[in-house]
């Protein structure tokens, strides 16, 4: 008897799990569909002065002029360049928030980087003074507008892989993201290195 309970509610639990994961992934293409008929990818794309694709060295959280405004720096690997041009291959991407001085946090922070992410970064040009890079071209968010679309290579539903930023996800790279901005902007992608995806399947290929 005890037997045939168990039965049941492992089935009920694997049953929950697969409406479960249905309900997240129809979610998901939903936002997709829904970002596609509004045009906010383009919107997004139109605010921005530079479009790259980059992975983030270091982050550094210092204080503004406003002794109550904390902002991070964060140093960016550019590995292609979609919207603008640059003479550099690293860039300073500076956004309000951060960590100091024991893990206090000093601001809200709606952009949230380490180093190794990775994404599109969607910028407009820093006139602001809150730059702590020497000698470096540095950005900051649009405003009011997204500035990350973040790589996520171990996040996988049914055979694709996704980038995700401000509402939008991403099952094809080339397709729903890179496409989509050289459309918009009218410019071809300039590349100067690969990223995690593209690593990764040269490195499946040299086995």
């Amino acid at each position: 008897m005890g037997g045939k309970i168990n039965t049941i509610m492992r089935s009920i639990l694997n049953t929950f799990w697969v409406i479960i994961f249905a309900i997240v992934y129809n979610a998901c293409v939903a936002q997709v569909t829904h970002l596609a008929k509004d045009n906010a990818l383009e919107r997004w794309i139109a605010k921005a002065d530079l479009i790259i694709e980059g992975r983030v060295l270091s982050t550094e959280t210092f204080m503004g002029e406003n002794p109550h405004e904390a902002f991070t720096s964060a140093q960016i690997k550019v590995t292609k360049i979609f919207k603008g041009t640059l003479n550099d291959s690293i860039v300073e991407f500076v956004f309000m928030g951060g960590y100091y001085k024991g893990g206090v946090v000093l601001s809200s922070q709606a952009v949230n980087l380490g180093p190794l992410d990775e994404g599109i970064f969607l910028l407009s040009e820093n006139k602001s003074g809150n730059t702590i890079a020497k000698g470096m071209a540095s950005y900051i968010e649009p405003h009011g507008e997204i500035s990350c679309i973040l790589y996520h290579a171990k996040l996988k539903l049914p055979g694709n892989h996704y980038a995700v930023g401000g509402g939008f996800v991403c099952d094809d790279l080339e397709k729903d993201l890179f496409q989509r901005i050289e459309a918009a902007t009218g410019q071809k992608r300039k590349i100067l290195g690969p990223n995690i995806f593209e690593i990764n399947a040269a490195k499946k290929q040299q086995k």
